[in-house]
């Protein structure tokens, strides 16, 4: 019995060197491929969108980023170029690290850097911790995208040797200046405001409400405040910016306000920005109200 189980565990050590020698020359093997080749082939598999699929309800310990199904966009400073960060999460449980990255994106391949977002507690360059969100940093010929619509994109990271797939939506904001659709608002618009901007409803170009042109009620001659009034004609159409301060406001320390920003006075208290006073009002129509709400969720951006 005795030799027995000297005999097994002889065996079970033999195996176990076997094994780990084999690793180890799998290793050295593919530690001398050229990082040339890697890199062309990581590139080519980018390009004709090889995608690795994981289950996300099975969990591990090793490095997984995962695609987030977002990415923005947005122009360089040199203007020549648009630069994209396409989000991603850190699924895993051990810290991801990516040198090197391969997005391809109009079926072209783009080198990436990988960043964690702001608040991120990774030390280290290029990696994002378990459990934070980052994004791979590229760029692109500029309007090379839009807003509001989806793409293929392929993601090749060689540390964790494998390449993601998944098809991406661009930024949709609802904007001063864009029209008011489906896509932008989240939902589907009042017929009264749909296909109109922000911009010409408030400039009284065109109806936003069953009274008639913003201008009727709201002018030079309106009513007390904190009655939002413009200093225009009755019924005159005017372009109105987001930035303009416009009286009669009750809290703010000039009697102004934009439509874009409220403030603060010098006690502490916050005076109301004529968005967030209009969106406040039960005399207002709701399908404007619910306008100006995703306008100032998406940034009041002009």
């Amino acid at each position: 019995m005795k030799r027995l189980l000297q005999a097994s565990t002889a065996c079970i050590a033999v195996q176990f060197v076997i094994t780990s020698a084999l690793a180890h020359a799998q290793l050295r093997v593919s530690s001398t491929l050229n990082t040339e080749s890697k890199r062309s082939v990581l590139a080519a598999s980018s390009r004709f969108g090889v995608s690795t699929v994981f289950d996300p309800t099975v969990p591990t310990l090793m490095p997984r980023l995962a695609l987030d199904g977002t990415m923005r966009f947005y122009h360089s400073g040199n203007g020549q170029s648009d630069v994209v960060q396409i989000d991603v999460t850190n699924q895993g449980g051990l810290p991801a690290t990516e040198s090197e990255v391969s997005v391809g994106l109009l079926s072209y391949p783009f080198a990436g850097t990988l960043y964690q977002y702001w608040g991120g507690t990774a030390t280290m360059a290029n990696s994002v911790n378990a459990g934070e969100r980052g994004f791979i940093h590229i760029e692109v010929w500029r309007d090379a995208l839009q807003e509001c619509r989806s793409y293929s994109v392929s993601v090749a990271l060689p540390a964790q040797d494998t390449i993601l797939y998944g098809t991406l939506a661009t930024q949709c904001p609802l904007r001063w200046t864009t029209p008011i659709d489906t896509a932008r608002l989240g939902t589907t618009p009042d017929p009264l405001v749909a296909g109109k901007t922000l911009q010409d409803i408030v400039s009284s170009r065109v109806q936003g409400s069953a009274k008639g042109l913003c201008s009727n009620c709201h002018n030079k001659d309106a009513g007390l405040p904190p009655y939002y009034r413009p200093n225009i004609p009755r019924g005159a159409t005017t372009l109105i910016q987001p930035f303009d301060l416009i009286g009669n406001h009750i809290g703010s320390p000039d009697g102004q306000a934009s439509w874009a920003f409220g403030g603060t006075v010098p006690n502490g208290n916050y005076y109301y920005s004529w968005a967030e006073w209009f969106i406040s009002r039960n005399d207002k129509p709701e399908g404007l109200k619910q306008v100006f709400a995703k306008w100032l969720a998406d940034g009041s951006q002009l």
